[in-house]
C-alpha cells in the first residue's frame, strides 16, 4: 500500500540524477564518508565561554543505517561537532534565554554550497539563509532570543522550504530549543526527519525507492525504548523536520497541548484553551510540546496514523535483499509490533508504582463483537469484513462489508467485549483512545507487560476485554493488524461513550466516520461505509450532536457545512473525546480540518429555510457530498 503522499515524495526522488562515472570512479577511490550516529537530542552541542556558547558546526557526506546494522547504508548529508562524527538529526543547539551563541559553520561537501536556515535570534520575523561555498567556513553571533521548540535547517539543493527537499540533504536539520532563564523541567526532544533512498542502478533485482521516515534517527523498532512509572510527569518537544505533516498518537493516554510553533515562531497557549487529545498533528517545519501522565502499567505506543509512515512498505533492504516482512527476522519480538510496523514509533513502558493494588474487576455488561466476511467494497469488489455487535446499547442493523456500526457504551460501566474471530485471517481491535489495561490496548505481542503479552485473536478464535471507560465522548474500534488492508475492508467504527442515564438517540447522535477509500486513493472517501451516501434529513430548530471521525489510511478530511453560498455556524464540543476548555467552543465557521485518528463532536441547530451541504475536499474540487435538508 502507498499513499499519495508517499508517492508524492517518492517522485522527488526522481530529481536525483546520476553521477557522471568518473566522478562515481573517484569517490570509490577516496576514504569510506563516516558513519552518522543517531541524536538522542540529550546533549546540548558546544562550550560555554563567558556568556557566549560556541558551537562548531560541519555539513559533511556520511553513511546512515536507520534501521539494523545488516541495512545497506544511506549516502546522506549530515551535521556533526569539529571533530566528532556527524549525527542524525543535527546536533541539538540547546540554550538559556539570554545566552549569545556563536555558530562556525564549516561546509565539507564536495561541491555543493550549503544554503543553511534558522541560526538567528527568535522569533524570526521572516525567514534568513546563509550561503557557506563547499570548502569554506562562516561565522553567525546572535541572541537565543524567546524561550520555545524551534528548528534550524540546510540544504545543498536550493528548495525554498522543506517541503521541497528530497535528496540527500533531507538530514540536514536539528532542534533549536531556548529554556526559560531559570531553567526548564525534564523533558525529552523528538526530531523527526525522512530519507529518501533512491533506485540502485547497478541491483539486478531492481531494489524500488523508499523512504523511510526516522525519530530521532532511527525507524521503529529501532527506535528508543522509554521507561516511565505510574505518575510520572512526562513532557515532549516534538521538531517536525520532514516534508510530511503527522498526526501523532498515544495509546492509552490523553496528552495536553502546551506550545505550538515552527521553525521561526512558538506560541505559548493560554491555560484556558489548552486541549486534553490522544492525536496532534504536527505540520511540516512544526513544532509542539506535549505534556502527560502515565496512570496505567504496561507497554504502550506513540506513533504517526499515517498508514504510508508506518508501514512495513517503508522498511529499507537487507543485506540479503530481502525485507524485514517478507525474509529473515532478527530481532527479538515477534509479530505485528515488527513485521507490521516501521518508522515513526515509540516503544513506551510504564512501571507500576511499588506497592500498588490490583483492582478487582466484574462487567455489569457482556457485549459480542463478531467479525465475519461482508460483502464487496463498492468500486474494487474486494471482499470486505462484516461487524455484529450483540449486547450493545440500542444495537443498530448489522452492517456488511465496508462499516462496523456504531459500539455505545456508558461511562465508568464496566463491559466485557468478547471479539469472535470470523474471518480468514489473524486480527486485533484497538479501542482509539480509550483509557484502559495495557494487555486489552490490541497491539499483538506488544500490549501487556512482561511475558503477559496479548496475542493476535487467530481466525477462528476470540479475545476477551474489559474496561470500564473513565469518560464520555467520541472514540475509535479499529483494526491493529494488517492495519491499512483491514481497516480500508471495514473493520473500524464509531465508540460512543454515553453519560449513565443518557440515551442513545442516532436520529440526533449522528456518527460521521469518514474511511477506506476502497484501494484506489483517486476514489472518494467512505462516509458510514458509502461513497454516496443517502441525505440526511433534520429539523429546524432542534438539537443535533455531529460525531466527526477520520480513519482514513493517510488522508486529511477537509469538511465544510454550507448553508447556501456561505457557512454554517456550529459550535465544537470536544475533541477525541475529551471536552473542549470554554474558550474553543463557542458558535464559529462549519469547516474543519480532521486528520486521521483525529475525532470531533460539534453541535448544529438548523434554521428554517436552511439548504444544508455537508461536502469533503477543498473547495471547488470536493470528492464527497452528504445533503442535509432541513424540514
Amino acid at each position: 500500500m502507498t499513499s499519495g503522499a508517499l508517492k508524492r515524495g517518492l517522485g522527488a526522488t526522481a530529481l536525483l540524477v546520476a553521477l557522471p562515472v568518473a566522478k562515481v570512479l573517484a569517490r570509490e577511490r577516496a576514504p569510506a564518508p563516516p558513519t552518522a550516529l543517531a541524536n538522542d537530542n540529550t546533549v546540548p552541542a558546544g562550550a560555554r565561554h563567558g556568556d557566549t556558547v560556541e558551537i562548531r558546526l560541519v555539513a559533511q557526506p556520511a553513511l546512515w543505517r536507520p534501521e539494523e546494522d545488516q541495512t545497506p547504508p544511506m549516502a546522506v548529508e549530515a551535521f556533526g561537532e569539529e571533530g566528532k562524527l556527524p549525527t542524525i538529526p543535527a546536533p541539538l543547539i540547546r540554550v538559556r534565554g539570554g545566552t549569545h551563541l556563536r555558530v562556525i559553520v564549516r561546509n565539507a561537501l564536495d561541491t555543493a554550497t550549503l544554503i543553511i536556515h534558522g541560526l538567528a535570534s527568535r522569533p524570526q520575523p521572516r525567514p534568513d539563509s546563509l550561503a557557506v561555498p563547499a570548502g569554506a567556513s562562516d561565522t553567525v553571533s546572535f541572541d537565543a532570543g524567546a524561550p520555545g521548540t524551534y528548528m534550524y535547517w540546510a540544504t545543498t539543493t536550493k528548495p525554498p522550504t522543506l517541503e521541497d527537499r528530497a535528496g540527500p540533504d533531507a538530514q540536514l536539520s536539528g532542534a533549536f530549543v531556548v529554556d526559560d532563564s531559570a531553567g526548564s523541567p525534564p523533558d525529552r526532544v523528538f526530531v523527526i526527519t525522512a530519507g529518501y533512498q533512491p533506485p540502485d542502478p547497478s541491483d539486478l533485482k531492481a531494489t524500488p525507492e523508499r523512504i523511510v521516515f526516522v525519530l530521532n534517527g532511527r525507524s521503529w523498532p529501532h527506535t528508543e525504548r522509554l521507561s516511565f512509572t505510574v505518575g510520572d510527569s512526562v513532557r515532549w518537544r516534538i521538531v517536525n523536520a520532514s516534508a510530511e505533516p503527522h498526526p501523532l498518537h498515544l495509546h492509552g493516554f490523553f496528552f495536553r497541548v502546551d506550545h505550538r510553533g515552527s521553525d521561526r515562531v512558538d506560541s505559548t497557549i493560554a491555560p484556558d484553551a489548552r486541549m486534553m487529545v490522544v492525536t496532534q498533528v504536527v505540520p511540516i517545519m512544526g513544532t509542539a510540546q506535549f505534556a502527560w501522565s502515565p496512570t496505567r502499567p504496561g507497554q504502550w505506543l506513540f506513533h504517526c496514523h499515517l498508514q504510508a509512515h508506518i508501514s512495513p512498505d517503508i522498511m529499507l533492504p537487507t543485506a540479503t535483499g530481502f525485507l524485514r516482512d517478507v525474509g529473515p527476522v532478527t530481532h527479538a519480538l515477534p509479530g505485528h509490533s515488527v513485521h507490521e510496523m516501521a518508522g515513526l514509533v515509540l516503544g513506551l513502558t510504564v512501571r507500576p508504582r511499588p506497592g500498588a493494588p490490583e483492582t478487582p474487576f466484574v462487567a455489569a455488561r457482556h457485549i459480542r463483537l463478531v467479525l465475519e466476511p461482508g460483502l464487496g467494497r463498492p468500486h474494487s469488489g474486494a471482499p470486505g469484513v462484516a461487524v455484529r455487535i450483540s449486547g450493545a446499547v440500542a444495537p443498530p442493523p448489522r452492517t456488511t462489508g465496508v462499516a462496523g456500526p456504531p459500539l455505545v457504551l456508558v461511562r465508568n460501566e464496566p463491559v466485557e467485549i468478547t471479539v469472535v474471530n470470523h474471518l480468514t485471517s489473524a486480527t486485533t481491535i484497538h479501542w482509539h483512545g480509550i483509557e484502559l489495561g495495557s494487555y486489552f490496548d490490541g497491539v499483538p505481542f506488544w500490549s501487556g507487560s512482561g511475558q503477559h503479552l496479548a496475542p493476535q485473536i487467530a481466525a477462528g478464535d476470540s479475545f476477551v476485554v474489559h474496561f470500564a471507560p473513565p469518560r464520555s465522548g467520541t472514540f475509535i474500534y479499529h483494526a491493529h493488524t494488517s492495519d491499512g488492508e483491514q481497516v480500508t475492508r471495514g473493520l473500524y467504527g464509531a465508540l460512543i461513550v454515553l453519560d449513565p442515564g443518557a440515551r442513545f438517540d442516532p436520529s440526533h447522535d449522528i456518527p460521521l466516520v469518514f474511511a477506506g477509500r476502497d484501494v484506489n486513493p483517486r476514489w472518494p472517501p467512505m462516509l458510514n461505509g458509502s461513497s454516496t451516501p443517502p441525505p440526511l434529513e433534520l429539523h429546524a430548530g432542534e438539537r443535533y450532536r455531529l460525531r466527526l471521525v477520520n480513519i482514513l489510511e493517510d488522508d486529511s478530511v477537509a469538511l465544510r457545512l454550507s448553508a447556501g453560498s456561505s457557512l454554517a455556524q456550529w459550535r465544537l464540543l470536544a475533541k477525541d473525546g475529551a471536552t473542549l476548555p470554554p474558550a474553543l467552543t463557542g458558535s464559529r465557521a462549519a469547516a474543519l480540518m480532521i486528520q486521521v485518528g483525529e475525532t470531533y463532536d460539534a453541535e448544529l441547530v438548523p434554521v428554517r429555510g436552511q439548504a444544508l451541504r455537508l461536502t469533503e475536499g477543498p473547495q471547488g474540487e470536493e470528492t464527497l457530498t452528504l445533503e442535509m435538508p432541513v424540514r
